[in-house]
């Protein structure tokens, strides 16, 4: 496993990957967030990544991206 710090402009160039792994991560029990909170969270990212101090990190192996965090 490893982690890569993204910039904001980063994190907008893999929104839709982080979406995904959101959809995955949220989508089944027990949460079963709906598209639509996948959707706000799209959307929230294009906001949050302007505000000072943005962070955001991805989680990745050999298989892909596997999981993230912002702050």
């Amino acid at each position: 496993m490893h982690l890569e710090r993204l910039t904001g402009q980063e994190t907008l160039a893999r929104a839709a990957g982080l979406v995904k792994i959101y959809r995955a991560a949220f989508g089944g029990p027990p949460w079963r967030e709906d598209e639509r909170a996948a959707d706000v969270l799209a959307a929230r990212l294009t906001t949050d990544v302007r505000r000072p101090g943005f962070a955001a990190v991805l989680a990745g192996d050999n298989d892909g991206p596997a999981g993230f965090g912002t702050a």
